[in-house]
């Protein structure tokens, strides 16, 4: 099927998935409303929404910087994410990653349940990246991108991106 750039076609609408999840609420002399989860039961698995996207040219020319044939080769899968862009100053921690690594360009954060650590992406518009770190606001399809400079970050900003899990 070939689709033209910017066209999308539904190839599987999807379902949510349906859990149970019983809550305890508890609050002391006035102060803050605390929950704690008790058990959460799976009613009905999630079945994803596949959606096939027209490619642009101007991810075709990304691939074509890597070559092409070879980056269709080794994808072994797309993902479309929100992206946010970060520096290891602005995540307000000591600059290391969850992996051990140093924060920085090419290293991006993850939801592990979704993309685990240590995966190999490329992300057209940023490039290629290592899934090294974890973050409190990473949930889900989410994604940080490292960045070196805060100027580099801010150029980048927040965008939706489609990113591909290399083999």
């Amino acid at each position: 099927m070939l689709l033209a750039p910017g066209c999308s076609k539904i190839i599987a609408r999807g379902r949510p998935g349906l859990a149970q999840v019983r809550v305890q609420y508890a609050q002391r002399d006035g102060g803050p409303v605390r929950q704690r989860i008790l058990s959460t039961t799976l009613i009905r698995k999630a079945n994803p929404r596949i959606v096939a996207q027209g490619v642009s040219p101007a991810t075709l020319a990304a691939f074509e910087v890597h070559g092409l044939l070879q980056m269709a080769s080794v994808a072994r899968g797309a993902i479309q994410m929100m992206a946010t862009a970060y520096t290891a100053g602005s995540a307000g921690g000591s600059g290391m990653t969850a992996s051990g690594r140093r924060a920085g360009y090419g290293i991006v954060a993850v939801d592990p349940r979704i993309i685990p650590l240590g995966t190999r992406l490329y992300i057209p518009g940023y490039g290629m990246a290592i899934a090294g770190d974890t973050g409190g606001d990473i949930v889900g399809n989410r994604i940080d991108l490292g960045f070196d400079s805060l100027r580099g970050a801010m150029l980048f900003g927040r965008r939706d991106v489609t990113v591909y899990r290399l083999k």
